[in-house]
């Protein structure tokens, strides 16, 4: 392995990469993705989330150490080392999660808009993390900024970040063969930008999966809280940490009926390997259109052209989900009166009911007067069942 002591290195000028609408895209040049591809063709990542042992203590040395050693040389205070430390600290959880997305693929899936409005007016209340089939053991999740979603810049108080989607991974937790589930949070700025180090990563245990989501995630929280109370570490450094898990903390809490509703509609999906994939956002319009006319044999010549020029494709889900009278509602902010929240709940079904399925009971909008909008359709809403 390469030694990577400028890992933390903040690019001279914006690249156009930190522009682009994929976390994925920004990230992929940056010195800390690329030692994670190669942990990934080393073999010390698998693709089941599995690491080989003293990996944490191989990131440690080769990027946790290096760039505290050169915030030091630069001249950093004691508030911006501490600052540097949270975010080198975050590369134990995220260079094995980068290396993970690395050999599952590189799926994105970029949700709609309105689609996303509905989940964020779907509530998980009692909703759990057990029986959830995932499409990939490592993919991407964009949503486009969240406004709902921010925390503020601390040295920058008029400006803030927004959430903007989550890596998702299932890596092995035991012997057994139980799985935790890992969120990495990727963020923009208010100003439009992405940003090039780690964002807020967060797991949830397999024991805290039979939990209701929200007190799955407080229960993460607190086993984290925990670890760094109890390791070693200065108390300047673990003030530091645990005012970086707050602010962790603070943006999942804010944005987890989104994530939570996005892998559940995933798993309602069923098949979403099969469904195609098409040039990104962020794709040249000429490129869009000769991918809509080419074959699927020059598809493939034009993806690996797009890849090469620092592009994407995706799978974009919920494009023709709502009709045009709930699109014409999304957009209204936070009139939650007008909304009718909605939830998920399990049908059972099959021989004897011996199987359970999830029913996402859709939020519907709902006119001051207390009446539904017209022509907004009914209230249960069943995905395709899923074939696995």
């Amino acid at each position: 392995m390469t030694h990577t002591p400028a890992v933390t290195a903040q690019p001279a000028q914006v690249s156009p990469a930190l522009l682009s609408p994929y976390a994925p895209v920004r990230y992929r040049d940056v010195a800390w993705w690329r030692f994670a591809k190669q942990l990934a063709k080393a073999g010390q990542v698998q693709s089941d989330g599995r690491v080989r042992g003293g990996l944490f203590e191989y990131i440690n040395q080769e990027l946790v150490l290096p760039a505290l050693d050169a915030g030091k040389q630069a001249g950093f205070d004691d508030a911006e080392l501490g600052h540097l430390l949270t975010k080198v600290h975050a590369f134990r959880g995220w260079v094995p999660l980068a290396a993970q997305y690395e050999l599952c693929g590189r799926q994105i899936f970029d949700f709609d808009s309105a689609l996303v409005e509905t989940f964020v007016q779907t509530d998980i209340k009692d909703a759990t993390l057990e029986d959830l089939h995932l499409p990939y053991q490592a993919f991407y999740l964009r949503f486009g900024p969240q406004p709902h979603a921010q925390l503020p810049f601390e040295d920058e108080s008029a400006h803030f970040e927004m959430l903007d989607g989550v890596f998702v991974s299932t890596s092995v937790w035991d012997n057994d063969g139980r799985t935790r589930l890992c969120l990495g949070m990727t963020t923009v700025r208010d100003s439009g930008g992405g940003m090039w180090l780690p964002g807020y990563y967060a797991d949830v245990a397999p024991d805290e999966q039979s939990l209701p989501c929200a007190e799955a995630v407080e229960r993460s929280i607190a086993r984290h809280a925990a670890v760094l109370r109890e390791a070693p570490w200065p108390e300047g450094a673990r003030s530091h940490l645990l005012h970086a898990l707050d602010e962790s903390a603070a943006l999942l809490r804010s944005s987890l009926p989104l994530v939570i509703n996005a892998l559940f509609y995933l798993d309602s999906l069923g098949k979403t390997r099969d469904l195609p994939v098409e040039p990104g956002k962020d794709v040249p319009s000429e490129l869009r259109g000769r991918w809509s006319s080419a074959s699927p044999r020059q598809r493939e010549k034009l993806r690996s052209r797009l890849t090469s020029e620092g592009y994407t494709v995706v799978r974009v889900l919920g494009r023709d989900e709502l009709s045009s009278e709930e699109r014409a509602h999304i957009g209204r902010g936070p009139a939650a009166p007008c909304w009718r929240r909605g939830h998920w709940r399990w049908q059972v079904h099959g021989p004897r009911n011996s199987l359970r399925k999830r029913i996402w009971v859709r939020p519907v909008f709902v006119n001051p007067g207390g009446r539904p909008a017209d022509d907004v359709p009914g209230h249960i809403y069943s995905l395709n069942e899923p074939s696995r």
